[in-house]
């Protein structure tokens, strides 16, 4: 199968939105059909950068149509020549007839592009997930007439608002009321707050709408707010049993050295010492708590009577409780190596698994105010449409589409989301197999979107040919199968590319910084 997915990784100043503009153009004017533009996407991430492509397309469809004076153009030559070599313009005419040509089609494209504007299909990511959604409301379980939401946090408020309110007024709500008490009265053990209750759950509840940690989400919403109960108090339990394992330890030791008739005065360096490494069981379940030098002087140099100790009756006191401490220390090291990891994973738990055991309640309560005040939040759009595209190994939503666009040009694709790409994927797949050109450009480096859920590693496991690692850290084994196989068909279309000239930059400066990093490479 010929390489049709290209993918140019390539720097800042390389040229990337021009080459991809020439692609656009070469496609375009590659057929003779004046409506071919209507089945390329061309797709970017904000409307600043969508308006400026399309300007670019039209600006150099005007001027191949209309030139405005004898002088070449450039692009236009270039265009010319790479269509000739690919075999798509007649092979016998000459560089200037192939230009003619292409002067010619461009004037028919460029007049079609106005009168049919609305299909002329550069926009933004967002701009034509929102046209899908519009489209397939019913199949996507949205309301017929929605209006889009863009401000989360309002929303969120409301639905803790709604949750908090079903405690006093629902009387199914037994568990979710003894849910909520229970957290209040542990933040008040713990000496906190508990008024701020509501903006810790609104705090939490952006988890919903996250698209890097959607997919643990669901997972998470699939068990009861009981089995959060049951979860809570076997986490309880194991971080009772593991502080009572090192409390035993540290007790038995204390008991037996003040039995002796021992002092911390008596023992090497008293306290900083090994009685207090021993006695201060709390701090030996903190990892940076490590034994000090002094501990280690007692135990690997023999090192136990204190300046005070003089006396054949005081050494004999120490000598008795040395094996004890001993024995107390290397036991606490061990439970240090095995119970430490357990430990510090069920402290960090315990804090959040009530706000998660709400997760699906207060899911719900988005769900119920959405559907009230007819609004979607513009988060849902790419969850709502991955459950349908991610299931389906034909997704009907894209069927009209796929017959539709058969090429799709991605600009700045380091910053599209694993969502975004996955829901993308399918009409990628469909027009590589169809043996159409699609392309994306992008450049992990300029990378800015990583707080919105923007993938670098996907542009790098592209052009290296990778796709394994982008598939292989899905939960679902049935959606990690899907994935592969789709993954199978692009990977036979992967061409990587290059823009090795930097336009944006004197030559000192490049010739610095090529030297520059090529030295420290070296070093």
């Amino acid at each position: 199968m010929p390489a049709t997915f290209r993918i140019y990784s390539s720097s800042a100043g390389s040229g990337k939105t021009y080459q991809l503009t020439k692609e656009y153009l070469k496609l375009v004017l590659g057929a003779d059909d004046p409506g071919y533009f209507k089945r390329i996407l061309a797709i970017t991430f904000t409307n600043d950068a969508a308006g400026e492509m399309k300007e670019r397309i039209i600006g150099a469809l005007r001027r191949f149509a209309y030139p405005a004076g004898d002088e070449p153009d450039t692009l236009l030559a270039e265009i010319a020549a790479e269509l000739a070599a690919e075999g798509t313009l007649p092979a016998q005419a000459t560089p200037e007839q192939h230009q003619l040509l292409l002067r010619e089609r461009a004037g028919r494209t460029f007049r079609l592009v106005l009168y049919h504007y609305a299909d002329f299909a550069v926009s933004t990511i967002d701009s034509f997930v929102q046209r899908i959604v519009t489209a397939f409301t019913r199949e996507l379980g949205l309301p017929a007439t929605f209006e889009v939401e863009l401000d989360s946090a309002t929303v969120l408020q409301s639905a803790v608002a709604l949750l908090l309110d079903r405690v006093n007024r629902d009387p199914n709500a037994k568990l979710l009321s003894r849910t909520i008490s229970d957290f209040a009265l542990a933040k008040a053990d713990e000496g906190r707050s508990w008024n701020n209750l509501p903006a810790e759950l609104v705090d939490f509840g952006q988890f919903l709408l996250s698209e890097p940690v959607h997919e643990a989400v669901e997972q998470l919403q699939k068990l009861s707010l009981q089995d959060y109960r049951r979860l809570h108090e076997g986490l309880r339990q194991r971080k009772q049993e593991i502080e009572d394992a090192f409390r035993q330890v540290a007790e038995l030791a204390v008991a037996a050295v003040e039995e002796a008739g021992v002092t911390d005065s008596d023992l090497y360096q008293g306290r900083s010492g090994l009685l207090g490494y021993v006695s201060k069981w709390e701090e030996r379940l903190q990892p940076d708590k490590e034994a000090n030098t002094y501990v280690r002087a007692t135990v690997e140099q023999d090192k136990w009577y204190s300046s005070k100790v003089k006396t054949a009756a005081d050494k004999a006191r120490v000598d008795a409780v040395k094996p004890v401490l001993l024995t107390a220390y290397e036991t606490l090291e061990k439970l240090r190596s095995t119970l430490l990891p357990d430990f510090l994973l069920v402290t960090g738990m315990l804090p959040y698994v009530f706000q998660v055991s709400l997760l699906s309640e207060l899911n719900k309560a988005v769900d119920q105010l959405s559907r009230e005040r007819g609004v979607v939040l513009i988060a849902e759009f790419n969850r709502r449409i991955a459950q349908i595209v991610l299931r389906e190994p034909v997704p009907f939503l894209y069927e009209r589409m796929g017959e539709r666009y058969q090429h799709l040009l991605i600009d700045e694709f380091q910053d599209t989301s694993v969502l975004q790409w996955n829901n993308l994927l399918p009409l990628v797949e469909n027009a590589v197999a169809g043996g159409h050109l699609s392309l994306a450009v992008g450049d992990a480096k300029q990378a800015i979107y990583r707080w919105r859920g923007g993938e670098m590693e996907q542009i790098l496991r592209l052009y290296q040919n990778q796709t394994e690692h982008l598939y292989a850290p899905v939960q679902d084994p049935e959606l990690r199968e899907l994935l592969a196989g789709r993954y199978l068909t692009l990977d036979q279309t992967l061409e990587p590319a290059s823009l090795n000239v930097n336009y944006r930059s004197a030559p000192g400066i490049i010739r610095f910084n090529n030297e520059f990093f090529r030295h420290i490479s070296q070093t």
